[in-house]
């Protein structure tokens, strides 16, 4: 590839990527405010997992890393492995806030101390699961107006 392929490449990569994270974030917020949406969480690793395989695509190795680990606690949320609670937004929502970073740096390998400490925050998330409880599952419907805000937010115009 030309260095202007690469150029184009990577601004692609960055618009996407930042759909993605756009749309991470909304959807984090709605479920602080619905943690029994059994919806949203679907729709979070989906996010999380396009922005994974994209950087790959990329080879942006550190981003793929993050995201990976990342997914990994959507992903329990999203099989009922682990309850949502405020401080696992929290800690979600510091991963937007690195990635957003690392997108924006195009990290290729390169995550900080503080990027592996949130890693680690995150792996431990998921090693101290708490399931949702059944009843608060059965209870819950998803929640039309928070998935509207997250599908709002990531819909993309083609260039």
């Amino acid at each position: 590839m030309s260095e202007v392929d690469l150029n184009e490449l990577f601004d692609t990569f960055s618009a996407e990527s930042a759909d993605e994270i756009a749309a991470l974030e909304l959807g984090l917020l709605a479920l602080e405010e619905n943690p029994n949406d059994r919806e949203l969480p679907l729709e979070l690793q989906r996010h999380a997992h396009t922005l994974k395989g994209n950087a790959s695509c990329v080879g942006l190795q550190a981003i793929t890393d993050f995201a990976h680990v990342y997914e990994d606690v959507l992903e329990r949320i999203a099989h009922g492995e682990r309850a949502v609670d405020r401080p696992l937004v929290t800690l979600l929502l510091g991963g937007v806030d690195t990635l957003r970073r690392l997108v924006g740096e195009l990290a290729d390998g390169a995550l900080r101390d503080g990027d592996r400490e949130l890693m680690q925050q995150l792996r431990a998330a998921v090693a101290a699961s708490t399931p949702a409880t059944p009843a608060a599952q059965m209870e819950s419907a998803p929640s039309a107006d928070a998935g509207q805000r997250l599908r709002t937010a990531a819909v993309r115009v083609s260039a």
